[in-house]
């Protein structure tokens, strides 16, 4: 870290960060003064009751786990030997990966998002800011929708019939979940693959959103 630089001036580009996330993980256990697994487990998991959804999951589940394909960089594709080393230590992927679930679990975690759960564990306040534009991507992206922004942890896609939705993506060696939702008509989309090809995903999922 004492070697790091940034690559632009604050608030002039964005650019994806792991490295971010994780100092936002330390910044958020420090504050807390809580570790970061027993944080998020307390404060979003078990409130929500989200009774399959793990940082590391336990032997007698094991099975139940999808075998992850990779077809990334140098790895061949179908290659299922790397996802299954990940397996041993989820390490440097947290915070910003390494959790399993379900799509019934994070089914609950939308519905937070869209503001319709039960159990309140985030403000509406902070809602809005996480749901708030604050850096527009790259145009690579931006290219195929009317305009795309960044949040605090979720891309708004403004669309061309003057729809706004709202979506997150991610992957790991082997796996990536996607999901996107309509704040207005309160559905969302959610894919969950174990395949980790890196195609236009998240894009998809908003344009099947956009659909219904």
């Amino acid at each position: 870290i004492p070697h790091t630089k940034f690559i632009c001036r604050p608030n002039s580009k964005m650019s994806y960060s792991n490295v971010g996330y994780a100092f936002l993980a330390l910044a958020m256990s420090r504050a807390a003064n809580t570790p970061y697994i027993k944080l998020i487990t307390e404060k979003i998991f078990i409130p929500l009751k989200m009774n399959n959804t793990y940082f590391e999951v336990p032997e007698s589940k094991l099975n139940y786990l999808a075998d992850g394909t990779c077809d990334v960089g140098m790895f061949n594709h179908k290659n299922t030997k790397v996802p299954k080393k990940e397996h041993k230590g989820i390490g440097n992927n947290l915070p910003s990966g390494g959790i399993y679930s379900t799509a019934s679990d994070l089914t609950k975690f939308l519905t937070v998002l869209m503001g319709t759960s039960k159990q309140k564990i985030i403000s509406d306040t902070s809602l809005r800011l996480m749901q708030k534009g604050i850096m527009k991507y790259p145009d690579a992206i931006r290219r195929t929708f009317k305009d795309v922004e960044y949040g605090l942890g979720t891309v708004v896609y403004h669309l061309d019939n003057d729809v706004t939705v709202f979506a997150h993506s991610g992957s790991l060696p082997g796996y990536w979940t996607t999901y996107a939702f309509d704040n207005k008509k309160k559905i969302a989309v959610l894919i969950m693959l174990n395949y980790d090809k890196h195609l236009d995903n998240e894009g998809t999922v908003v344009k099947i959103l956009n659909q219904l």
